[in-house]
């Protein structure tokens, strides 16, 4: 699939900066344009990943969770499909549900090399991305449900 063709259809490119220019309608027509690329490669997680980051620009956060999910199914070792579903989870009042996918996240981005861009065109490496994990981890403190 080309990725810059996706973006170029919706305005990426004339805004110059990532998903800010592709909030709003924007986000609408864009989601409906990486479902229509899914039609035809549905077993690409960075696809499925790129419609849950829309999805949740959208707010449509059960339908984001579904796409995390795939990106889980499909790419077990995924470090940001687990962090954002934390992120869904949190926005969907899911603390117990967060608590786990970030620990997932954790985990899986400390077993990796700690430079490793750790997602689909990602910046951020492992170390920074598990760090990140830990961080709101930390801001949720302890999990009720768990003995000392």
């Amino acid at each position: 699939f080309d990725r810059l063709k996706i973006w170029r259809s919706f305005g990426g490119e004339r805004s110059g900066t990532g998903r800010a220019g592709i909030s709003g309608t924007g986000s609408t027509r864009a989601v409906e344009l990486v479902a229509e690329v899914l039609t035809q490669r549905p077993l690409e997680p960075p696809l499925h990943y790129l419609a849950a980051l829309l999805l949740m620009e959208l707010s449509r956060y059960s339908e984001a969770e579904s796409a995390l999910r795939r990106v889980i199914y499909l790419d077990p070792k995924s470090v940001v499909g687990h962090f954002m579903l934390g992120h869904v989870h949190l926005r969907q009042g899911q603390n117990d549900r967060a608590r786990v996918a970030f620990r997932n996240a954790r985990d899986r981005a400390s077993a990796m090399a700690p430079d490793e861009r750790a997602g689909y065109d990602s910046y951020a490496s492992a170390t920074e991305l598990a760090a990140s994990a830990q961080s709101v981890l930390d801001r949720l403190g302890r999990d009720p449900t768990r003995r000392p």
